[in-house]
């Protein structure tokens, strides 16, 4: 961990690896890129992509308030949303309010409902949305699970909510599956829905629950350091081959991936030295992970297969999404979160009794939370 910023490099390395993941998806079709309309392996990444913030966000929220409840006793729900307005919301209303001036105009496209349904943060139970907006399903059930997860561990308590995450693992495929087959009218919701892709954001929260424990057991401590655990990013990739068979792609192969990707953070975390640890947390990689919020916002009006125009036309589409996003990151982003770290302090003041305050807050899963 970083000391003095409170950040894990290398989970930073994993945010830069899950952006290029999104952007070389999102690439696929667009005028000009070199490969045309898009084959199953650029949706998947893209996808994949988004899997690995889902675990992140699980596992760094999780860890957050874990240590919240161990140096203070218990969760301060009312400092954990007012962190999220300044981490999340600030930026994305920015983007919304600039993506309705362009659509007035005619720069962007918007379908109707498009902006009501991503103000809500629910945009991932809008069909039919134009691709402007259209990343923001994301969003959606990323906020709806800030809003559900930490009411969870307050009223059931860790133990009892780490088995609701556990339970989560089998009821997401089950939903998906049934959906499919019972409600064929549904289906493109799928993976959209927040009971449709529970998955990885539950392995994430019971990897922050558990990891403790696992690293106890010499056999995982073995899975983690062997020289075979290449084979599990491949496994995960290899998932691909599920993709045009909806109940296995559903079931096995989002187990899978699932898991794989807990691993995967894990390992990171727990070994540092490893060769693959040092690689993604090289400066360039880390300084990009950084920023992936403000490049997976603004990313989407840019890389739109859907239209030739300029400023969708690769390379002149991934050259303006690169400027935009670090344009948003340093005048947004960065202004943002040190908006919310001035008025921490004073906020816990009041919301948090004084018998609260004998021990500070922990910086670092607070500063890494997605």
């Amino acid at each position: 961990m970083d000391r003095q910023s409170g950040r894990i490099p290398s989970l930073d390395g994993l945010r830069a690896l899950s952006i290029s993941l999104v952007v070389f998806g999102h690439l696929g079709g667009t005028a000009g890129f070199p490969i045309g309309s898009p084959v199953v392996v650029l949706p998947f990444l893209a996808v994949l992509g988004v899997r690995v913030f889902f675990v992140l966000s699980g596992y760094l929220i999780t860890r957050l308030l874990l240590d919240e409840l161990e140096t203070r006793g218990s969760i301060c729900l009312s400092m954990f949303y007012f962190r999220r307005i300044f981490r999340i919301l600030v930026p994305y209303y920015v983007f919304l309010a600039a993506m309705a001036a362009a659509a007035r105009m005619g720069w962007v496209e918007l379908a109707p409902g498009d902006l009501g349904y991503a103000l809500a943060y629910l945009g991932n139970y809008h069909p039919n949305g134009a691709w402007t907006l259209g990343h923001t399903w994301s969003l959606a059930v990323e906020e709806q699970f800030y809003l559900l997860w930490p009411a969870v561990l307050v009223l059931l308590g860790v133990r009892r909510a780490m088995w609701v995450a556990a339970a989560c693992l089998f009821i997401a495929p089950v939903v998906r599956v049934g959906v499919w087959t019972l409600l064929p009218g549904s289906r493109e919701g799928v993976g959209h829905t927040f009971g449709t892709v529970l998955d990885p954001l539950a392995i994430g929260c019971l990897l922050a629950g558990v990891s403790d424990r696992l690293w106890q057991l010499a056999r995982y401590r073995a899975l983690l350091k062997s020289r075979w655990f290449i084979l599990v990013p491949l496994a995960v990739l290899a998932t691909v081959v599920f993709e045009q068979h909806p109940r296995f792609a559903f079931t096995i192969a989002a187990a899978v991936i699932s898991v794989g990707l807990a691993l995967c953070v894990d390992r990171c975390v727990r070994l540092p030295g490893s060769i693959w640890t040092k690689a993604v947390c090289a400066g360039p990689i880390v300084a990009v992970g950084r920023a992936s919020y403000s490049i997976y916002l603004w990313q989407q009006p840019f890389l739109n297969r859907f239209t030739s125009g300029l400023a969708a036309r690769f390379p002149e589409n991934i050259i303006a999404a690169g400027l935009v996003a670090t344009a948003a990151f340093f005048l947004v982003e960065k202004p943002a979160l040190r908006a919310r770290l001035a008025l921490d302090t004073r906020l816990r003041r009041v919301l948090l009794r004084p018998r609260q305050l004998r021990r500070p807050a922990p910086a670092g899963p607070d500063a890494i939370a997605a």
